[in-house]
């Protein structure tokens, strides 16, 4: 806000015609803040915007400087660095042992950092971080940065197979520096001279007389003075094939897919093959397909897929196999004879319920919620097979809803029949005699029951229904 004095020397000013231009020669800590142009006539004067002066620096020390680092083959790491204040900010460069970073594998960060994938045991070495101004053209290095990279342990082989009884070897190498120990662990157990049928070398796992109890992973780890890394390798013991069911009955619903297991202990060496009724089946065929357990699918279950089935499995010891026994059935379904049956109090009621399936399913009836008949319903009685039940005689108490339930191995299928008992009307208040005089009104009163509610009419001395339309 305070008028600048051209004649400092170190402020110009230059005008042409509206436009002025204010030059500020060798600027300089003092100079640096805000500037605006004021512009005034007879009527007024109208002041712009404040553009401020700024003036460039970088500050000799880093926020943050790399720190040394330790990285294994083939994994990621980073380095982090923080510049010192600049304006403009400043541009992050790295070099390793000073020279430039050309792999693609190297990345700058926008924080500064450098990212390094799928690391190399060439990428060991001293990292610098270089802060540059570019404004200035003054640059800042950091204090150097170790990267130390562990190679990760080979295991050859990675994966074996052996039979009980035989010797198995693992050899662990390393790449780069020579580790100062290499140790064995079976799942997270270390292996010692003590461990039974156990031989140790510098670099070498040698393991007498396999049992099956000795399959799994056996992990190398290398020591080296700035850490560890480890690798592991998988131990695949043979034995002949072992069913662990060798006979199992099982059932299919027609038309629907199934599974018919090969019951035996899994081994990847191990070969597949299905017969049935005895004859070698060629799969996949017939909506039959070998699945990868060893399983055999059947896509649309049909009476023709009954039978019993063979599971082979064999493998380069022996052989083995085990039989499904399959039944196809069919689920139950029931169907009322009638939604609604109507009978007279004190006559026969018969319920009736038509059930199909394959068993042939089991009916159950049920009133309420509860199985009938009970020792609470003697007047309940199961006809036909015990799709029918009687009620003899039938009561009023009776009425409401039963259910028939089908019931086999498939599953069960439920209908209703809604009872209704009527009964016979009867007169239960009766009119009576009236005498009165001429001209007066008599009234006769009657009242009935029955179900359904009876319909009343009136007849006269010669039975000639008097009754209003």
């Amino acid at each position: 806000g305070v008028p600048l004095d051209p004649a400092s020397g170190q402020v110009s000013v230059q005008t042409s015609g509206p436009t002025s231009v204010l030059l500020v020669a060798d600027a300089q800590g003092e100079d640096e803040g805000s500037y605006r142009c004021v512009a005034s006539n007879s009527e007024g004067e109208a002041t712009s915007n404040a553009a401020d002066l700024q003036l460039a620096f970088i500050d000799s020390s880093f926020q943050l400087h790399p720190s040394d680092t330790v990285a294994t083959t083939t994994s990621g790491t980073s380095l982090d660095c923080l510049s010192p204040s600049s304006l403009p900010p400043a541009t992050i460069s790295w070099t390793r042992d000073f020279a430039q970073l050309t792999d693609p594998r190297f990345q700058v960060l926008s924080n500064g950092s450098l990212a390094v994938s799928a690391v190399r045991l060439e990428d060991q070495g001293t990292y610098h971080c270089t802060a540059t101004n570019t404004l200035l053209g003054v640059s800042r290095t950091s204090e150097g940065a170790e990267l130390t990279v562990l190679a990760l342990p080979t295991v050859t082989p990675s994966i074996t197979s052996v039979s009980v009884g035989q010797t198995v070897s693992f050899l662990c190498n390393t790449d780069g520096d020579t580790p100062t120990q290499i140790t064995w662990f079976r799942e997270a157990n270390q292996i010692t001279e003590d461990t039974p049928r156990v031989q140790l070398s510098p670099t070498t796992l040698t393991i007498v007389q396999v049992t099956l109890e000795d399959e799994g992973y056996y992990t190398c780890r290398a020591t080296f003075p700035a850490g560890s890394t480890e690798t592991r390798a998988l131990l695949d013991i043979l034995s002949p094939p072992v069913f662990l069911n060798s006979s199992i009955s099982q059932t299919a619903v027609l038309s629907e897919p199934t599974t018919l297991p090969c019951s035996v202990a899994l081994d990847p060496t191990l070969l597949f093959s299905w017969l049935f009724q005895g004859q070698p089946l060629t799969l996949p065929s017939g909506g039959m397909e070998l699945l990868s357990d060893g399983s055999l699918l059947i896509a649309n279950a049909s009476y023709d897929s009954e039978g019993t089935y063979t599971c082979l499995a064999s493998n380069s010891l022996g052989s083995a196999q085990g039989t499904v026994e399959l039944d196809v059935i069919v689920i139950s379904t029931i169907t009322a004879e009638s939604a609604v049956v109507t009978v007279i109090d004190g006559a026969v009621a018969e319920l009736t319920c038509s059930a199909a399936g394959d068993p042939t399913p089991v009916i159950t009836w049920f009133r309420n919620g509860t199985s009938v008949p009970n020792a609470n319903t003697p007047r309940y009685q199961l006809a036909s097979g015990r799709s029918t039940l009687v009620l003899e005689p039938v009561s009023d108490t009776d009425e409401g809803p039963f259910q028939c339930v089908a019931t086999n191995l498939g599953g069960r299928a439920e209908d209703s029949i809604e009872l209704r008992v009527y009964t016979l009307p009867v007169v239960e208040a009766t009119p009576t005699i009236q005498q009165l005089a001429a001209g007066g009104t008599a009234v006769f009163a009657c009242t009935a029951s029955g179900s359904p509610t009876p319909q009343l009419r009136w007849l006269n001395a010669a039975s000639i229904n008097i009754t209003s339309p």
